[in-house]
Order: C-alpha cells, then structure tokens, then sequence
C-alpha cells in the first residue's frame, strides 16, 4: 500500500517535469488505463499537476495519443 502511494507520487512528480514519461509511467504501474480518454480525466481531475506540463503535454500533437487525449 505505501509502496503503491510512492509510485504514484513518483509518477505525478515525474509528469511535473516530464509530461510523456509521467504518463507513460502511471500507465506502466497501473494507474491509469492505456487510452485518451483515461489519460484525459486524470488531467482533468488531478489536483497537484503542473497546469504549464498539462499543456506541454496536449500541445505535443506530433503525438498520436496525445491528439487523441487533447480531442
């Protein structure tokens, strides 16, 4: 259980600085499910994220699942 809470905190820092790796972090360790519309409410409903790293993150549209996550 705390091992669990670390790792998410873990993950929501690293989205912090490094909004892809963040991700794809919290996907990795079951925190979030592997589609945009997962992604999109854990953005929307987070407290504690960078706002700045959230547009980083949706400005990226080379990324497919970013576009998707942004749409």
């Amino acid at each position: 259980e705390t091992l669990r809470k670390r790792q998410y905190r873990v993950g929501l820092n690293l989205f912090n600085k490094k909004p892809e790796k963040g991700v794809l972090y919290l996907i990795r360790k079951g925190f979030l499910h592997n589609s945009p519309e997962a992604v999109a409410q854990f953005l929307v409903s987070r407290k504690g994220i960078s706002k700045q790293m959230i547009g980083e993150y949706l400005g990226n549209l080379q990324n497919a699942f970013n576009a998707a996550v942004l749409e």
